[in-house]
């Protein structure tokens, strides 16, 4: 039994209200023994077998379809126990029964309300084992820059006839244009970045670029320019900023420049606008081919929706940066994770496949000698990591590539 305290905490999660699908074929024998302890529990607390009023709410990465099994599940064991599950009245028994989750189990959680006296208890269930990759992978981590100053984003041009391949870096002091001169990257134009008000302390940015041109967002800032035939700027106040999905939808969100993440207000491409909870970043990916959107909550929840930003699941256990790319290794792409920490520790990233609404982790993570403060996708099979060196307070960025091992 679990004292008010606690209660709250599993109440107050964002709980997604359950739309029952056809579950004929889905086998609910995964989850009976969980069930009859479960009921068991909850019989136990309400101290009478009168008739309740069950409310079922899912705030997991399952389907309809699924919850909908455990939920029939329930309602069995429920009669087995002599309990009539009744419309809900003044005087009755009110039963609440939630589904969360983690990376490793389910939670279910119970509220029983009589009259003034509420209880609650929980029950443990483990995860399914998590479906294979359909071919293993590892991800290639190479260093592209080093510098004293932070560095917020990174982003590869487009090679252009008569030029070498070129790259913007966007840092705490501004806009820097580098050429491949095949013995690495050289500096070959800058610009600053002509700010009135100071940077916060964990600065993020964000570069979006064309062949000829480029936008840059920052707290409080959005900046423009060309690439040629010299580097310019242009900065006005803050506006949205773009996330892209793998099937080209673009959803734009407000930063909220005094406190480092979004505020959740987006608007889609095809005009639509949406409010979610405030996140740290967002990104869009496949699961099985479908493109979704993932955010990493402020509350430290990952919220997985369609692409018409509509829910699907949710889960804990991931950081606040991530980045799909795109790869070749089977017919998914590939969502890259930092690990849930603070900014005084080593990180880590780690691949994940979104399967059916689930997270599954793929091959090993990769490691870094201190914390990831930027992860963005640049496109394609590649993404970039900044991440500060512990050991000399500098930044280093890396490209991160999914390979196959065949």
């Amino acid at each position: 039994m679990v004292g008010p305290p606690f209660r709250s905490f599993f109440l107050n999660v964002f709980f997604l209200l359950l739309i029952l699908t056809d579950v004929s074929a889905l086998p609910s024998q995964t989850f009976d023994a969980a069930a009859r302890s479960f009921v068991r529990k909850i019989v136990t607390v309400m101290q009478t077998r009168g008739p309740v009023a069950l409310s079922f709410r899912n705030a997991s990465a399952l389907t309809s379809a699924e919850t909908a099994a455990i939920r029939l599940t329930l309602e069995r064991e429920l009669r087995g126990q002599d309990v009539a599950i009744v419309e809900p009245g003044p005087n009755g028994i009110e039963l609440t029964i939630t589904i969360a989750e983690s990376l490793s189990h389910y939670l279910w959680v119970a509220e029983v309300r009589r009259g003034e006296a509420n209880d609650v208890v929980m029950e443990e269930v483990a995860r399914p084992q998590p479906t294979k990759s359909v071919l293993p992978i590892s991800i290639e981590k190479r260093p592209v820059i080093e510098q004293d100053h932070p560095i917020v984003d990174i982003r590869l041009l487009e090679p252009d006839a008569g030029h070498t391949s070129a790259m913007l870096v966007l840092d705490s002091l501004g806009l820097s244009l580098y050429e491949d001169t095949g013995a690495g990257w050289k500096q070959t134009q800058t610009v600053a970045i002509q700010s009135s008000k100071p940077w916060p302390r964990d600065l993020r940015g964000f570069l979006s670029s064309s062949r000829d041109s480029y936008s840059a967002y920052l707290p409080g800032l959005v900046c423009s320019g060309v690439l040629r035939p010299a580097l310019s700027m242009q900065c006005k106040g803050e506006g949205p900023w773009p996330f892209y999905s793998p099937a080209h939808q673009i959803a734009r969100a407000d930063f909220v420049s005094t406190r480092n993440f979004f505020s959740g207000r987006l608007a889609n491409d095809n005009g639509s606008q949406k409010r979610l909870p405030s996140f740290f970043t967002m990104t869009g990916a496949r699961d099985r081919g479908r493109a979704v959107w993932l955010f990493a909550g402020t509350d430290g929840r990952t919220r997985l929706y369609n692409i018409d930003l509509e829910p699907m699941g949710s889960w804990a256990g991931w950081g606040s940066d991530m980045a799909a790319i795109e790869s070749q290794c089977g017919s998914r792409s590939q969502v890259l994770v930092t690990q849930p920490g603070d900014a005084s520790a080593a990180d880590s990233i780690q691949a994940y496949e979104i399967l059916d609404g689930s997270p599954q982790p793929v091959g090993d993570a990769v490691t870094f000698s201190g914390p990831v403060t930027a992860l963005w996708t640049a496109g394609g099979n590649t993404a970039f990591a900044i991440a500060q060196d512990l050991r000399t307070g500098g930044y280093v960025a890396f490209s991160l590539a999914i390979a196959c091992n065949r």
